[in-house]
């Protein structure tokens, strides 16, 4: 018997087998395995050996043991997979990546073009912005020759990604609850957050499980219903689910399994710039040009962890159930497969009446799509809300989805430079800065912008020793109140000459007849003379003049507020009794905006701020 210490305590082995200096070896090998590789045994005593080896042992127990009890609760669950399996226990899936859209123009030089579907028209790289795809889900056939959008061809919306055709994804053993994984992903929704998802058994088409038809669950489907259900895991692969032969039928024995998906979406697509969409993959005979007058909205990425940990349990106070406007913002914002940013609930016009503006994720927040409250139908991200909501609203709430009204500024600054400071490094931090800023108001509904934090922001900017705002105001653009949307959509309205006399108002263009209109102002009133109501003319530019009413002397009789011009479309024009609204700022002053408006300025390619937007004169430093 051999006799070592361990911890001032004598332990007896029996060496007669194996000598003493081949135990210690072992211990030696054995503790280096089990401690870190900075440890040094080579002269220890075994017996401190054994004790650092199962301290550090126990610690890492210690750790692994609270790292997995805190995976079980979702406040302090840090691992993906444990967020994903927590939040399915009440119901809710954290959202896949979901497809942005564009619209877009097309130029034709012959009658009766045909984009066939699933045509691919890419963007060029600009910036950090590599080049990417949309892809046209349908067949349209452009009959006149010249331009066409969405509003003369509503099926010209293209959508991010590339599409999978008929993919092999597996044969039936004939069992219940199977499983199957799609060999692509990410898996990108479609922007009103439906799956894109097609599953063929045999060539038949089955469809997606539930009430719904969301395939989040089996839950009211019968034994022969041809049904898949399918979910998202934390790698983000897709995996399809067929029945249990009570819920949902069972694919028979040896039958294939195939499908068509979409793979792509995600934030990236939203950066694409104004007209850098110009490129049909493959050219179709007859087009022209093709391009995009706006960026393309709608894109997100999945659902963080952080974000699914705020709103999961959100989910549960509305219950699946609208019924307070807060119920309605809720579910709103919980449209499978993400892309609504932010949600905005009023009364209308009734208490039966509800209003829901949202506001799409990226940079342009303009959702995509239009909804039909009398057909309880809809298209793109607005439609997708729509049907959303409606099953989940009391049957006599009628629902009204609207996108958010976007307000553009218009700023004009004159920025002094100090004089060892280059003009165009300056210029360029100052983009960046203003951009930043802007995103931020952009978050949510109802964030105005003061001038005091312009001033701030630009002030802070390395190199700049002051500046003067020459103007900050709205960027006045009119709304359809009532009437023809398209008369407005189709007309060129022009409005400049903003000064320092121009009184902030909010003023109704009350047509008359197709060609000519009332400007009447909310707050003051526009006259020719101040007994008679001026009527104008479309496609005339006309300085309008506010008339005060006031028998002070020091107050003049008349107030030039600004030029304005309306230009109407050939065919399509507005109404007898039609109302456009719009509302003018004062030169300078604070950007106010309503609850259900968002303030945007326009990021071109390159990530620049558009210049007929914001206007930076730089006076003083080096250089241009």
């Amino acid at each position: 018997m051999a006799s070592i210490s361990l911890g001032g305590l004598p332990i007896q082995f029996d060496v007669t087998a194996r000598d003493f200096a081949s135990i210690r070896t072992e211990l030696i090998a054995l503790a280096e395995k089990l401690t870190p590789e900075w440890t040094d045994f080579s002269d220890a005593d075994p017996g401190v050996i054994i004790l650092e080896s199962l301290a550090h042992l126990a610690d890492m127990l210690h750790y692994v043991i609270d790292r997995a009890h805190n995976e079980g609760y979702l406040l302090t669950a840090q691992e993906r997979d444990s967020v994903v399996k927590l939040l399915r226990l009440i119901g809710y899936e954290l959202s896949a990546r979901t497809a942005a859209t564009v619209n877009l123009t097309v130029v034709t030089d012959a009658p009766n073009v045909v984009i066939p579907a699933g045509q691919k028209v890419t963007s060029t790289a600009s910036g950090a912005t590599p080049a990417q795809t949309f892809e046209l889900p349908t067949a349209i056939t452009l009959v006149a020759t010249g331009t066409h959008t969405v509003i003369t061809d509503p099926d010209l919306v293209a959508i991010h990604g590339e599409s999978v055709g008929l993919e092999a994804i597996g044969v039936s053993d004939g069992k219940p609850n199977q499983y199957m994984t799609l060999a692509q992903y990410p898996i990108a929704l479609n922007p009103d957050g439906s799956t894109p998802l097609r599953v063929f058994v045999d060539a038949t088409e089955w469809f997606p499980s539930g009430i719904s038809g969301d395939g989040t669950s089996f839950l009211g489907d019968e034994a022969d219903s041809e049904v898949f259900g399918w979910q998202i895991d934390a790698d983000g692969l897709a995996t399809i689910k067929f029945g249990d032969g009570v819920n949902g039928a069972v694919p028979p024995v040896s039958a294939v399994i195939a499908g068509v998906y979409r793979v792509g979406g995600g934030k990236a697509a939203n950066s694409v710039g104004k007209r850098t969409i110009t490129t049909f993959s493959p050219a179709i005979i007859g087009v022209v040009s093709v391009t995009n007058e706006d960026q393309p909205s709608g894109g997100s990425d999945a659902e963080t962890i952080e974000h699914a940990k705020k709103h999961g349990p959100l989910s549960l106070q509305a219950l699946n159930r609208a019924v307070t406007l807060g119920d309605f913002e809720v579910l709103a914002k919980a449209v499978p497969g993400g892309g609504v940013k932010s949600a905005r609930a009023y009364q209308g016009d009734s208490p039966w009446v509800v209003n829901v503006y949202i506001m799409a994720d990226g940079t342009n927040p303009v959702p995509t799509g239009q909804w039909f409250p009398r057909l309880d139908s809809g298209t793109g991200l607005i439609g997708g809300v729509g049907r959303f909501l409606t099953e989940r609203k009391a049957v006599p709430a009628r629902l009204e989805v609207y996108p958010v009204v976007v307000v553009i500024p218009y700023v004009s600054l004159t920025v002094y430079a100090l004089s060892n400071y280059l003009r165009s490094a300056i210029r360029g931090e100052l983009q960046d800065r203003l951009i930043t800023l802007f995103e931020a108001i952009q978050d949510d509904f109802g964030i105005g912008l003061p001038t005091s934090r312009v001033v701030q922001v630009v002030e802070n900017t390395p190199g700049v020793d002051w500046v003067q705002v020459n103007a900050l105001h709205r960027s006045p653009y009119p709304k359809v109140i009532t009437g023809n949307e398209d008369a407005l959509s189709l007309a060129t309205f022009s409005l400049s000459g903003i000064n320092e006399q121009t009184e902030g108002d909010t003023y109704d263009i009350q047509w008359r007849s197709s060609t000519t209109f009332e400007i009447k102002g909310l707050n003051g009133k526009v006259f020719e003379k101040q007994t008679q109501t001026y009527q104008f003319s479309a496609g005339v530019e006309y300085e309008i003049k506010l008339f005060p009413v006031s028998t002070k002397l020091n107050v003049p009789r008349e107030k030039d507020q600004f030029d304005l011009e309306i230009t109407l479309d050939a065919v399509t024009k507005p109404n007898r009794g039609d109302i456009w609204r719009f509302g003018v700022d004062p030169i300078v002053g604070n950007i106010n905006v309503l609850p259900y408006e968002v303030i945007r300025a326009t990021v071109l390619a390159g990530n620049k701020l558009d210049p007929s937007q914001v206007l930076l004169a730089i006076e003083g430093g080096i250089g241009r």
